[in-house]
C-alpha cells in the first residue's frame, strides 16, 4: 500500500501514501493470506510484501456519512477523492519462525491514525487518543508526524491487521505512509534519515555562513548592492534546507519549498546587477514573497490541494520557480562573452554548478539501470552527492571572485602606496629646496619689513596727532553747537510736562531743536538737517541762527511764515541759486497759545502727532524741504490751526528713531511701530517717557550701528 510521490518542485523525495480516510471497522476477510519464513528480500528489506500483495477490506467514508465498501482490494486503489475517513482490514497467517520476534514499523502521515495488530494497539494518535489525556488535547488535530518508528511482535500465527485513518481536518485528503521490516532495516532507515537531516543542516549552515559574510560586506560598503542580494539569496537557500525538517510547524515546512522560488528570484536580481549593471524590478520579488507567505499557511495550502492531478500549491510553486529561473537564465546568458573576469567567472561557475547538480545526475540515473551491481554502487554515490556538490560550487565561485577582487584591490593599493611614497620623497626634496629659498626670502623681507615698520610708525604718529587735533576740533564744535541749542530749563519752565530726547549719531549732529517764548505764545521746533556729523552740525547751526533772527529779531510767530522766511534764508545763506548745493532741512514747528486752547502747526516733510484718548491724530506736513531743491518751486507752507483738549500729548520728531535697524530680524523700526510705542506709554508722565524711549531704542538697536541722529520732542497740554 505504498505510493511513492516525488516532489518535482524542490527535488526532494517525499514518500506520501494516498490512502483515503476515516473511522469505521467492519467486515470479514474472504481469503486468508500467508506470510512464510522468508517474507523479506533480505534483513533490510523496505516493507512486507503483504502490504501490497494481500487483499484488504476497505471502508471509505464519504462526505455526508456515506460508506463505500471494497472487498479483497489492494491498499493503493484509492483515487483522488476527498474522504472523511477510511478503515482498512486484512488477516493473514504468520510462519512460526516469525512469532515472538521484534519487528519495526515506520510511519509518516498528516492527520489521526490507529493501527491494531490482533487486539494490540500499535499506534494511536490525534482523535483516537483518550480525550482526558494531556496528549489528546495537544494532538487532537495533529498536522504532521514524519519518520517515526515503533516496535511490535507477532504473538500468534493468526494476524488480524486493521488501519483506521482520519485525515488532517483542513486537508481532507489521504496522506499516510506505513512501512514494516526487521529491526536492522529500521536502524538503517533511521541512520539514513539522520544522515539526510545532517546533510540538509550542513548545507543550510553552509549557505547561512555566506549570507552572514555578504551581509556584513554590504553593511561595510553599501555601494555594492549585489552583495545584499547575494546575501539574501544565500539566506533563503539556507532556509529551504533548515526548514525542510520542521516537523512541528506545517507553516515552516510549506514555506521551505517556496523559499526556493524566492532564492531564485533574488539570484536573478543579483545576475542583473553583475552582468547588465542594472537592477531588475523588485515588484516581482515582493509579489513572490507575499504569495509564498500567504500560501504557506496550512489551512490555505491544504484546501487548495485537490490531488496529484491538480494541486494549486504545486502549480503556484512551479510557476514561481519557472518564472524566476527564466529570468536568472536570461541574465546568466548575458554573462558569457563579457571581458570582465568577474562576470565570466560567475557565469562559468553557475553553469558548472547547474551541470553537476542537475544534468549529470540525470545521465547517471540512465546509466544506473544498465550497469552491474558493483558499478551501480559507485554511480549511486555519485548520483547522491553530485547535486550537493553542484549546490556548493556557486557560493564558492562568488567567494573566489570576491577574494580575487580583494587581492587585486590590495595589489592596486600597494602600488598606489609605493607611488605615493615615491612622490612623497620627491615632494620632500622639493619642499627642502623651497624652504631654503623661503628662508633667504624671509631674511630679505624681514629687513624690508623692519624698514617699512619704522616708516609706518612715524606716519602713524603723525596720523595720531592729526586725528587728535581733528577730534578735539569736533568736540569743540559740538560744545559750540550745544551752546546754540536752547536751554532745556527754559523749555521745562514754559512746558512743565515735556521732554527732549536728543541722541546724535556722531560727535556733531544734524538734528537740532529750537524754542522761543514770545508774547502770549510758545514756539517750539524739531529740525533734521541734511547729513550728520560735521556737515550736519554746520547746517544745524545755520538753521538755528536763522530761526533766532526770524522769531526774535523780525518778530514773526506764524509757523508758516517762519518756514517761508527760513527757506529764503537757507537759499540765500548757501547761495543755492548760484551753485549746485542741495543742502537743506526737514522741520516741524508749532506755536501754542498761552491758554493752551489752540496750536498752530506748519511742517516741511516732518509731521506733528497728537495722542488724544488713545488715538493718534497725525497732521501731515508739506512735501517739500527747506532749501535745496526748493529753489525750483515757488510754493508756500501751509498753516494748520488745531483746537487742543486738556490731556493731549503732542510729539515732534526727526526720522532717526523710526529708521533705526534692529530687532530679531535686523529690520527698520518704522513709523507704525514708533506710533505703537508712543501709545503704550501714555499712562506714564512725560518726564518718564524720555528714559523709556531711550531704553527701548537701545534694546531695539542691539548690536547694530546707529544709522542717523535721533530727536523726539513731547509735551502734554
Amino acid at each position: 500500500m505504498i505510493i511513492f510521490l516525488r516532489d518535482i518542485c524542490s527535488g526532494k523525495r517525499v514518500l506520501t501514501l494516498l490512502l483515503l480516510l476515516v473511522s469505521f471497522y467492519a467486515g470479514a476477510i474472504d481469503r486468508i493470506a500467508y506470510m512464510g519464513k522468508t517474507p523479506f528480500k533480505g534483513d533490510t528489506t523496505r516493507s512486507f510484501s503483504m502490504m501490497v500483495d494481500f487483499k484488504w477490506d476497505v471502508y471509505e467514508i464519504l462526505p455526508g456519512g456515506i460508506v463505500e465498501v471494497k472487498k479483497n482490494a489492494r491498499p493503493d486503489i484509492f483515487g483522488e477523492r476527498l474522504l472523511e475517513g477510511v478503515v482498512l482490514h486484512t488477516r493473514f497467517l504468520v510462519d512460526t519462525v516469525m512469532v515472538n520476534k521484534v519487528f519495526s514499523m515506520a510511519f509518516s502521515f498528516s492527520g489521526s491514525t490507529k493501527i491494531t495488530l490482533n487486539n494490540e494497539v500499535l499506534l494511536k494518535t490525534g482523535v483516537f487518543l483518550d480525550k482526558t489525556s494531556i496528549d489528546a488535547a495537544n494532538e487532537k488535530w495533529m498536522v504532521r508526524r514524519q519518520d517515526d518508528f515503533s516496535s511490535f511482535m507477532f504473538r500468534d500465527t493468526m494476524a488480524r491487521f486493521t488501519i483506521e485513518y482520519v485525515p488532517y481536518v483542513l486537508k481532507k485528503r489521504f496522506s499516510c505512509n506505513i512501512s514494516m521490516g526487521q529491526q536492522a532495516w529500521a536502524h538503517d532507515r533511521q541512520d539514513e534519515i539522520e544522515q539526510e537531516k545532517t546533510e540538509a543542516y550542513s548545507l543550510g549552515f553552509f549557505y547561512l555562513s555566506f549570507a552572514i559574510i555578504f551581509c556584513l560586506l554590504f553593511l561595510f560598503s553599501r555601494v555594492s548592492r549585489e552583495n545584499l542580494y547575494f546575501a539574501l539569496f544565500c539566506l533563503f537557500v539556507a532556509l529551504s534546507f533548515l526548514l525542510e525538517n520542521a516537523t512541528y510547524s506545517s507553516y515552516l515546512l510549506n514555506f521551505s519549498n517556496y523559499a526556493v522560488g524566492i532564492a531564485i528570484e533574488l539570484l536573478a536580481i543579483f545576475f542583473s546587477l553583475v552582468f547588465v549593471k542594472k537592477e531588475k524590478s523588485k515588484i516581482s520579488l515582493i509579489v513572490i514573497f507575499l504569495l509564498s507567505c500567504i500560501f504557506s499557511l496550512p489551512a490555505l495550502h491544504y484546501q487548495l490541494n485537490f490531488g496529484v492531478n491538480f494541486s494549486f500549491s504545486v502549480v503556484l510553486l512551479l510557476s514561481i520557480i519557472i518564472y524566476a529561473s527564466l529570468y536568472a537564465l536570461y541574465y546568466l546568458v548575458q554573462g558569457f562573452g563579457q571581458k570582465k573576469w568577474e562576470a565570466t567567472t560567475i557565469a562559468v561557475g553557475s553553469l558548472t554548478g547547474f551541470f553537476l547538480g542537475a544534468i549529470v545526475p540525470v545521465i547517471l540515473a540512465v546509466i544506473l539501470s544498465q550497469k552491474s551491481n558493483d558499478v551501480n554502487v559507485m554511480l549511486y554515490w555519485c548520483f547522491k552527492y553530485l547535486p550537493e556538490l553542484g549546490i556548493c560550487i556557486y557560493p564558492l565561485t562568488v567567494a573566489i571572485v570576491l577574494g580575487k577582487r580583494n587581492a587585486l584591490n590590495q595589489i592596486q593599493l600597494t602600488n598606489q602606496v609605493m607611488a605615493i611614497e615615491k612622490l612623497s620623497k620627491e615632494k620632500i626634496e622639493n619642499e627642502k629646496e623651497k624652504k631654503k629659498i623661503l628662508e633667504e626670502q624671509n631674511t630679505y623681507l624681514e629687513t624690508k619689513v623692519s624698514e617699512r615698520t619704522q616708516e609706518l610708525a612715524l606716519k602713524n604718529e603723525l596720523i595720531t596727532e592729526k586725528n587728535k587735533e581733528i577730534t578735539d576740533s569736533l568736540h569743540y564744535a559740538r560744545r559750540i553747537q550745544g551752546a546754540i541749542l536752547p536751554d532745556l530749563k527754559r523749555i521745562t519752565a514754559a512746558l512743565p510736562q515735556s521732554f527732549v530726547l536728543y541722541l546724535p549719531k556722531d560727535i556733531g549732529s544734524g538734528d537740532f531743536y529750537a524754542f522761543a517764548h514770545k508774547e502770549d505764545s510758545v514756539i517750539i521746533a524739531s529740525a533734521d538737517c541734511t547729513g550728520h556729523g560735521v556737515a550736519g552740525a554746520f547746517m544745524s547751526m545755520i538753521g538755528s541762527s536763522l530761526l533766532n533772527q526770524i522769531i526774535n529779531e523780525k518778530n514773526i510767530i506764524n509757523p508758516a511764515l517762519i518756514l517761508d522766511e527760513l527757506n529764503d534764508g537757507v537759499i540765500h545763506s548757501l547761495k543755492q541759486r548760484e551753485s549746485d548745493s542741495n543742502d537743506g532741512m526737514d522741520i516741524a514747528i508749532c506755536r501754542i497759545q498761552k491758554d493752551r486752547s489752540k496750536l498752530f502747526f506748519s511742517g516741511a516733510n516732518r509731521p506733528l502727532w497728537i495722542i488724544r484718548n488713545g488715538t493718534v491724530l497725525a497732521y501731515r506736513p508739506d512735501k517739500f524741504p527747506i532749501g535745496g531743491l526748493q529753489i525750483i518751486h515757488d510754493e508756500r507752507y501751509h498753516l494748520h490751526q488745531i483746537d487742543l483738549v486738556p490731556g493731549d500729548c503732542v510729539y515732534l520728531f526727526s526720522d532717526g528713531y523710526a529708521d533705526q535697524f534692529g530687532g530679531n530680524n535686523g529690520k527698520k523700526l518704522m513709523s507704525k511701530k514708533f506710533r505703537e510705542v508712543l501709545l503704550s506709554i501714555q499712562h506714564i508722565p512725560m518726564a518718564e517717557q524720555k528714559p523709556y524711549l531711550t531704553d527701548y531704542f537701545d534694546k531695539w538697536k542691539g548690536s547694530h550701528e546707529q544709522v542717523d541722529d535721533v530727536l523726539v520732542i513731547g509735551f502734554k497740554v
